[in-house]
């Protein structure tokens, strides 16, 4: 069944830190002169999609989106990302966390395995192939010739 693929935003980035890492975040990221935010949710949102990709069963959706199944996934990747462009924000790694983190990793390498129920996008993307259509751009089958010439 075909699903909405969800586009993750500054609402996401609200989700993923807590409420004085975000303001603390914020604070530090205008002070930098320009927001880090939308370069770490698109590296994110990437890394996450060619996952997808990666796996070669699953379509994509539209550009900038992720299925639904990987949402807290891509929240937890989300966190690392912004933690590490401003470390000094104070964005905290307690063993919960970075249980989440490594949650995160495992289900992005069944993804690129094809081992994880991932939703077919309602809109694919134009460079998506068709859900189990083997490689991108390819026939499903292989034609051998009569042998050496």
């Amino acid at each position: 069944m075909a699903e909405t693929w969800l586009t993750i935003n500054d609402d996401s980035v609200r989700e993923a830190l807590a409420d004085g890492e975000y303001d603390a975040f914020s604070a530090l990221a205008l002070t930098a002169g320009a927001s880090v935010v939308p370069g770490c949710i698109r590296r994110t949102v990437n890394r996450v999609r060619g996952a997808v990709a990666a796996s070669g069963k699953y379509a994509l959706g539209p550009e900038g989106t992720v299925p639904p199944e990987l949402e807290s996934a891509t929240i937890h990747l989300l966190r690392r990302e912004l933690a590490t462009r401003l470390p000094q924000s104070g964005i905290d790694f307690d063993d919960l966390r970075k249980d989440g983190l490594r949650d995160a990793e495992n289900q992005l390498q069944e993804v690129r395995e094809g081992h994880a129920g991932i939703s077919p996008p309602e809109t694919l993307s134009p460079s998506s192939p068709a859900s189990d259509a083997g490689a991108w751009g390819s026939e499903n089958q292989i034609i051998f010739g009569d042998g050496p010439p």
